[in-house]
């Protein structure tokens, strides 16, 4: 196979998929463990059915607002893709209920308000827009 990154640490969330020649992957990274700090999903593409894949960008920026767990999903008529992905608002403690004090997060992925949020390629996977959902 080919090596798409050669940069060390945590991989996972693998997500691929196809229109046309276009293939289009997300996947998650951070530079120490599973979970740990500078979590940041990823995308990169290919135009000629992964022979050769461009670099891989950060779908989000921050490396302490964590975005891991992307899924792709093709619209049968549009072909547009949806990139559906965890991403953390900084709410990396929450308070107790029973308690009232503050508990902070062993890992940056755990959510709490902040949940899942949505990018849509209109290009066959090539690049996500701006905007989130």
């Amino acid at each position: 196979g080919l090596t798409i990154s050669e940069v060390g640490g945590y991989y996972d969330g693998q997500s691929i998929v196809t229109v046309s020649d276009r293939v289009s992957l997300v996947f998650h990274h951070s530079h120490n463990h599973e979970g740990g700090a500078g979590l940041r999903l990823y995308h990169c593409s290919s135009v000629n059915n992964g022979l050769s894949w461009s670099v891989p960008t950060p779908v989000e920026k921050s490396l302490s607002q964590p975005s891991h767990d992307g899924y792709q999903f093709v619209h049968p008529e549009t072909k547009r893709i949806y990139l559906i992905y965890g991403y953390n608002d900084n709410q990396l403690h929450y308070v107790d209920g029973k308690t009232g004090k503050h508990v902070d997060l062993p890992r940056g992925d755990m959510q709490l308000e902040a949940g899942f949020r949505i990018k849509v390629s209109d290009d066959g996977g090539l690049s996500f827009g701006r905007d989130r959902y």
